[in-house]
Parts: structure tokens; C-alpha cells; sequence
């Protein structure tokens, strides 16, 4: 009879849980739209995250968070987020070939109880580059002609494989040649015809595969592989490889959480104030290890070498705290400035944290 009277409880208990529905307004976000404001022609990949409290009293479960264009790439916690936590949504996008005014949105599919989903929104305007009336005249770059050269992963973890695909089309009116891959990283497999004739007409897509495991780094990673081709005028081709790498710890359970280092910012938002062009200024923040185990930031990237961090490479042990320094450079900056520096880290909860800084440069 107790036997059965737990199993009775523990049926209910789970189904309570899988029932539990969560209103959108116990839910906070910091914003629900970033504004990346204007920038350049093919300027890179925009990354940004968008902060949310689970301020009800039931876990928040993200099911899937799906985005409207295969140039939009969201990550999220897999686990639930317990009542008074905050997780984080990173999201990027590949903004290659865009231009004029953008607006690209994710959906948060949730168990919500008013609301299929909750839209999360990126903004901007891309310039368009100068010759973007002008057509492109068969041959101008050779006649073995890429639509696009890029190989845009988006975000990913650093375990596991991940394809993409280059197409080539022969604009000539003779056959060409492909010749051998020339240049490429160790991670990278290029599934490349060595040796293959392309007849006037002929298209061909070139698989581009990723080996995530094989990388030695994380962060945002550009590299270009090389080919060889018999195109008369530009026989080397180039694809540029471009993606976010992010430490994966799996789907840790609730005691290595505990044994794991938990950091913990002073302050994600580093407000320099007003500036002159040209003025350096620093401001300190800190970062606390509130976890189990030693804190190790593994590495430190910027959008912009105007914004960096000073920090010590040094593990920060278990109930230890740090004062790091934030470095703005305003030189040929001018108006309000919004950089955003990354950490990666060994904590499974934050393994990516976004530090945003601020200034108002005066001309």
C-alpha cells in the first residue's frame, strides 16, 4: 500500500508539473527588442541577448525558440527556470546581403497559459554599399561564378558536426576545371570533386562541414579556405567560414550544478558617461565566484578593440571576488556609443556573458 500510494504521488506530482501553465506578464524581459543601430555593408555577425525573470511561481520551460529567417540563429537553457531565476536568450544574426532598414524576429515557444509565443525582436539599418545598383556582369569575377562565398554557422556548441553548402556555376562557355582545396583549417571538411569538369551551364553545390570538436578556441571564429579552379581570369576561390563557438556542458543534473562555479557581475551595463574624442576612460566592476568550484574565464572578445577588459587569466576560486577594469577609447568616435564585450566561462548556467558599454562622445 505505501508502495503504491508513492507512485500514486509521484504520477500527480509529475503531471502537476507538466500541466503548470505561466502568465507572460510574471515573466520579465529586460527588452524585447535590440536596436543595433547603423552599420556597414557585411560589418560581421551581430550578437546580442535579451535577459528574462521567471518572476511566478511555477518553472518556466523554453520548448523551442524558432526565428523567421535561416539568418537568425537563438540559443537558450534547456533546463527549466525556476521561480525568481534569470536565464538569458543569446541571439544572432548574419546580416551578409542584407541592407536598408532590418527588423528579424524569434519566437519564445513556453509554457505559457495567454500566449502561443512571445516575440523577441532585432532592429537596425545596414548602409548600402555603393555599388549596389550595379549589376554584376558574367565574367567580372571569373566564370566559375558563387551566388556567395560565405559559410555562416551562426552560433553553435563546440561538440558535434555542422554542414553548410557553397554553390558554383559555370557562366562560361567552355568547360572548367576544379582542381584540389589548397587552403583550409583542420576542422573543416570540404567535400570537394578534386579533379571534376563542369560542362557551360553546369551547377554544383559543395558541401561545407564544420567539426565542431576539432576547434581550439571559442567565440566568434573567421577563417577562409581555399580552392583551385580552371577559371582563366580568377582560378583561386575563396569561402569565408564564419561562427560562434560556445563551451557545451551537455544537460548537467541538479548536483553537478552544484559542484559547478557560479558567476556572478557586479554590473552588466558599464556607463562611461560623457567623453571627448580621443579621451580614454576605465571603470571597475566585479566578478564573483559564488559556485563550488574555481571560475575560469576562458576567453574575452569585444565587437570593437575601443572597448576592452583588463582582467587576470588567473581561475577565481570558489567564494572569491575580483575587480577587472573596462578600457572605452573614443577616438574617431562620436554621439552614443554601445559596445558590447563577451566572457566565456566554465560555468554550465552562463557558459556566454554580455557586458554592454556606454559613452556619450562629444564631437
Amino acid at each position: 500500500m505505501i508502495r503504491k500510494t508513492t507512485v500514486t504521488s509521484l504520477l500527480i506530482g509529475i503531471c502537476t508539473a507538466l500541466s503548470a501553465q505561466i502568465r507572460v506578464a510574471d515573466i520579465h524581459f529586460d527588452r524585447t527588442n535590440y536596436n543595433f543601430g547603423t552599420i556597414n555593408f557585411r560589418s560581421g555577425l551581430i550578437q546580442t541577448e535579451f535577459r528574462l525573470t521567471n518572476n511566478s511561481s511555477d518553472a518556466l520551460v523554453i520548448r523551442d525558440i524558432k526565428a523567421d529567417c535561416g539568418c537568425t540563429v537563438p540559443s537558450w537553457p534547456k533546463e527549466p527556470i525556476k521561480p525568481g531565476e534569470t536565464a538569458v536568450i543569446g541571439v544572432t544574426f548574419d546580416p551578409d546581403n542584407y541592407a536598408g532598414e532590418i527588423e528579424k524576429k524569434v519566437e519564445v515557444l513556453a509554457n505559457f497559459q495567454d500566449a502561443i509565443t512571445v516575440p523577441l525582436r532585432i532592429t537596425g539599418v545596414i548602409r548600402r554599399p555603393i555599388n549596389t545598383q550595379t549589376e554584376r556582369i558574367p565574367g567580372q569575377f571569373g566564370y566559375l561564378h558563387m551566388p556567395s562565398n560565405i559559410a555562416a554557422f551562426g552560433s553553435i556548441p563546440n561538440k558535434g558536426s555542422y554542414r553548410q553548402e557553397i554553390m558554383l556555376i559555370n557562366e562560361y562557355n567552355r568547360p572548367l576545371k576544379l582542381k584540389k582545396v589548397s587552403r583550409k583549417p583542420d576542422y573543416l571538411q570540404i567535400d570537394f570533386p578534386e579533379d571534376k569538369t563542369m560542362e557551360p551551364g553546369d551547377t554544383l553545390r559543395i558541401p561545407v562541414i564544420l567539426q565542431a570538436d576539432k576547434v581550439n578556441d571559442l567565440g566568434l571564429i573567421n577563417e577562409v579556405a581555399l580552392f583551385e579552379t580552371g577559371d582563366i581570369f580568377f582560378p583561386t576561390k575563396s569561402i569565408e567560414i564564419t561562427f560562434e563557438l560556445i563551451q557545451d556542458f551537455g544537460t548537467p543534473g541538479k548536483k553537478a550544478l552544484r559542484k559547478a562555479p557560479l558567476i556572478e557581475l557586479s554590473t552588466q551595463v558599464i556607463e562611461m558617461g560623457s567623453m571627448v574624442q580621443g579621451q580614454k576612460m576605465r571603470k571597475k566592476f566585479l566578478i564573483t565566484n559564488k559556485g563550488k568550484r574555481d571560475l575560469q574565464i576562458l576567453k574575452v572578445s569585444s565587437d570593437c578593440a575601443c572597448a576592452l577588459l583588463e582582467f587576470s587569466d588567473a581561475p577565481i576560486l570558489r567564494g572569491e571576488s575580483r575587480e577587472v577594469t573596462v578600457q572605452f577609447d573614443a577616438l574617431f568616435k562620436s554621439g552614443e556609443q554601445r559596445k558590447f564585450i563577451y566572457l566565456y566561462t566554465n560555468d554550465p548556467r552562463q557558459p556566454k556573458i554580455q557586458i554592454e558599454v556606454r559613452a556619450s562622445v562629444q564631437d
